[in-house]
């Protein structure tokens, strides 16, 4: 894509000036929220895992945005009072007592987009955003793993396609200086590591101690990691306990349970092997830990990416009753 960004420290609230990011397979998607985010007022949602480039997508939005621009990074902030702080720092005012008198002054701006980046743990996050729109000519952006009750648009993020995930691969391998790699080989490590951003660019940097095919084969999540990055992006495996640890106990061990499948399966397979009701299935769904998709039938189907089964499999012990639950579900399918 042509839009970039840069980020400054988490919490901040700053202009987001353009850098040196390239993002691949993402036009359609900037395209949409362009269109989403046309009208004052708008609210929009991006929705995905962990590691799938939200963030990276509302930078790249943000930079090439004609108005003014104010990111608001959200990862220790689960209060709503430390929200309306970090809104009121975004536009330049003090906060009044009621969090809200203050959000009228968001419209001094020309065209203002506002992006909340990780709003997965803000209570009272719909009620603010609410009184963003209400009281300004505001476009909100927000970025989170978690689906939030927000009046807008949602929008779900995917992972790469193996060529756009080949792409990246080959432009950070260039940007390191490293030597080229054959494209077959990287088109492999992109499937294996299901085409999620964060995943390939560690990847990328981990290189000079893994040959490719030693990453494109077997456990990734304590391979991937840069000791060089802060926060949530700094490992594979430190983006999913984020979310690995805001499920509810039922939902943690269905999902271990989950680890069984290799292929997709549908409400029938997951009530088969985990034993849990479709409300803890719509739980992980909500938490982007199971992705849902559609076949050339119109029937829904659900599979796991390969780090969360990694992550999950983890909790599951080699007797667990699942594993014959699992057993007896595929001679039946």
């Amino acid at each position: 894509a042509s839009r970039s960004g840069e980020q400054g420290e988490r919490g901040e609230c700053y202009p987001v000036a353009s850098g040196g990011m390239v993002l691949f397979g993402r036009e359609p998607l900037l395209e949409h929220l362009d269109a989403a985010l046309a009208s004052p007022g708008s609210v929009v949602q991006l929705v995905g895992p962990p590691g799938v480039g939200k963030t990276a997508l509302a930078q790249a939005l943000a930079a090439g945005w004609p108005g003014a621009t104010r990111w608001v990074g959200l990862d220790d902030r689960s209060e709503e009072a430390e929200l309306a702080e970090a809104l009121a720092r975004a536009a330049d005012v003090a906060p009044l007592p009621d969090h809200g008198g203050f959000l009228h002054d968001l419209s001094v701006a020309t065209a203002p987009l506002l992006v909340l980046d990780g709003a997965e743990l803000v209570d009272g996050l719909g009620n603010l955003v609410q009184r963003v729109v209400d009281g300004s000519s505001a476009r909100v952006l927000v970025t989170t793993r978690q689906r939030r009750r927000l009046a807008g648009a949602q929008v779900e993020v995917g992972p790469l396609s193996v060529e756009a995930g080949t792409h990246l691969l080959q432009e950070r391998i260039r940007r390191a200086g490293m030597p080229e790699v054959d494209a077959a080989v990287l088109e492999r490590l992109a499937v294996h590591l299901d085409g999620l951003p964060l995943s390939l660019e560690l990847a990328a940097g981990r290189l000079r101690l893994y040959a490719p095919d030693e990453l494109a084969t077997g456990p990734t999540l304590d391979r991937l990691a840069d000791r060089q990055r802060d926060g949530r992006h700094s490992s594979l495996r430190q983006a999913l306990e984020a979310s690995w640890g805001q499920l509810t106990s039922e939902a943690r061990a269905a999902l271990a349970a989950l680890s069984c499948f290799r292929t997709p399966f549908g409400r029938g397979g997951f009530r088969a092997v985990t034993g849990a009701s479709l409300e803890v299935l719509e739980e992980l769904l909500d938490a982007s830990m199971v992705h849902g998709e559609v076949d050339a039938n119109g029937a829904r189907h659900y599979r796991l990416l390969a780090s969360v089964r990694e992550r999950a499999a983890e909790e599951l012990p080699a007797a667990d009753p699942a594993r014959q639950r699992h057993d007896a579900w595929l001679l039946e399918a």
